[in-house]
């Protein structure tokens, strides 16, 4: 990413951090997803906002909806081996993936009963996660 991009998601994080988490308004998937429409001018969003409102039906959405990987690669994301600033990280996870913004060597994303969490990289298993970039 350049700089000006690099800038702007400092910007958009630093906005999220004090918003309180809501399933599928700020959550983990709109997180990502509106990242990815104010840096490639898309509206990606609109197609989860308010799709879900609670765990059971989180749980149903993500089993209709397309995985976190074919989202990504259908976007035009590709894996890759180390997490650098604006990559997306995925936590695959029993019913759904949890995905994270990386910044500043950290993994951003909204978690439940958290709100906006940083997560330190190197704290998680390399085995436990895959980063995709764009």
């Amino acid at each position: 990413m350049k700089q000006a991009e690099i800038n702007k998601l400092a910007k958009y994080l630093a906005e999220k951090k004090h918003i309180k988490f809501k399933l599928s308004v700020n959550d983990c998937n709109t997180l990502v997803m509106e990242w990815h429409d104010i840096r490639f001018g898309t509206d990606k969003l609109s197609s989860i906002l308010g799709q879900y409102n609670n765990v059971k039906e989180r749980i149903k959405f993500s089993r209709n909806f397309i995985s976190a990987e074919t989202w990504l690669t259908s976007n035009g994301y590709k894996p890759v081996k180390s997490a650098r600033d604006g990559d997306i990280l995925v936590i695959p996870t029993k019913h759904y993936s949890i995905a994270h913004i990386v910044f500043n060597g950290s993994a951003q994303t909204f978690q439940e009963g958290a709100g906006f969490v940083r997560l330190n990289i190197k704290s998680i298993p390399k085995d436990v996660y895959q980063v995709w970039r764009k």
